[in-house]
C-alpha cells in the first residue's frame, strides 16, 4: 500500500512539477517536437528498468504495461502537456487498483521483484523530474 500511495505521489509530483514552468511557446509545433525529445530522454531513463519476468504472465504484462504508463507520464512532464498529463493523473485510481490486483497474485519472489523494480523506478521518475 506504501509503494502505490509513494507512486500517486511521484506522479503528482511530476505533473506538479511541469505546471510550475511558465516557458512562452514560439509556435504551435515547439510542444511536440520537445515531446519527442523528452520521450527520447525518457525512454533512456525508463528503459534502463528493464521490467522483470515475474512467475505469472498476467503481472509480467502488468509490469510492462505500467512501465508504459510511467514512461508516458515522464515525456508528458518533460514536454510540459498540461492535457496528457491530466489524462494520465485520471488513470492514478485504475493504476492504484490494478497494483493492489496483482500484488495480490505475487508470490514472495514476485514481491521482491516488484519492490526492486518500483524502486528503480520512482528513483526514475525523481532523476527525470530533476533534470538530472
Amino acid at each position: 500500500m506504501k509503494k502505490i500511495i509513494f507512486t500517486l505521489g511521484a506522479l503528482a509530483a511530476l505533473s506538479l512539477t511541469s505546471c510550475k514552468k511558465e516557458e512562452p511557446k514560439t509556435t504551435e509545433t515547439t510542444p511536440v517536437a520537445n515531446s519527442t525529445e523528452a520521450a527520447e530522454k525518457v525512454e533512456d531513463v525508463v528503459s534502463s528498468s528493464d521490467v522483470p519476468k515475474f512467475s505469472d504472465p498476467e503481472i509480467t504484462k502488468f509490469a510492462e504495461e505500467y512501465n508504459t504508463y510511467v514512461k508516458d507520464m515522464m515525456a508528458a512532464s518533460k514536454a510540459q502537456d498540461a492535457a496528457k498529463i491530466q489524462e494520465l493523473s485520471a488513470k492514478a485510481q485504475e493504476w492504484a487498483t490494478k497494483s493492489q490486483t496483482a500484488m495480490a497474485k505475487m508470490t514472495a519472489e514476485d514481491q521482491k521483484l516488484w519492490s526492486d523494480y518500483y524502486t528503480k523506478l520512482a528513483q526514475d521518475m525523481t532523476n527525470a523530474a530533476m533534470g538530472k
